[in-house]
């Protein structure tokens, strides 16, 4: 088997998705049982144990849809220089999420588990109820739809030039497309 370079210049071409791979709708759904749970804890109690209740079923139905979404992409086998560590940082590197409000939900919980403070009011927990319940809708398809390939379109040429990427889970990738004869090279250029 011969070993073929080709120039990193793709990876500024048109992205977009190219295959999917459906999931189990259970295993989708079950962060927004979890959720439900919350939002019945704060309809139906105002007190200061049920908010808290309601903050840490918050909280897991983040870390539900946390660990589906690593153990479909295996965020941790993503590394390099600039990738961050933890997988909220990764979703924000790759654009996913705006950790914001994930940050305070998780300091918040934190807060309640290990200082043993006060949970935020219910006015402050329905803020984070209704946070949760977009980040779930936002990683929706991702979670329900995994992409297992990426298409590279060259941004002027992109009819006759494009590199069409099909990952595995542990992130090894198969290459094909068409190219310009001077990004193909049979020893590394760097």
């Amino acid at each position: 088997m011969k070993t073929i370079w080709v120039s990193s210049s793709f990876l500024r071409w048109d992205v977009s998705a190219s295959g999917w791979s459906p999931v189990s709708t259970s295993a989708a759904k079950q962060p927004y049982v979890i959720l439900s749970h919350s939002a019945d804890l704060l309809k139906r109690h105002s007190g200061v144990l049920f908010r808290v209740d309601a903050v840490l079923a918050m909280k897991r139905a983040l870390d539900v849809r946390l660990k589906r979404l690593n153990h479909i992409y295996s965020f941790d086998r993503l590394c390099g220089k600039d990738i961050p560590k933890h997988i909220i940082q990764k979703l924000e590197y790759y654009g996913v999420v705006r950790p914001l409000m994930l940050r305070k939900l998780m300091d918040v919980r934190n807060t309640l588990e290990h200082g043993h403070k006060r949970p935020p009011t219910a006015e402050r927990c329905e803020e984070f109820h209704e946070f949760v319940w977009y980040f779930l809708r936002s990683t929706e398809g991702i979670a329900s739809w995994p992409v297992d390939g990426f298409e590279f379109r060259h941004p002027v040429h992109w009819a006759n030039y494009e590199i069409i990427c099909e990952k595995d889970r542990n992130w090894t990738f198969r290459l094909r497309g068409w190219l310009t004869p001077d990004m193909v090279s049979m020893t590394s250029r760097k």
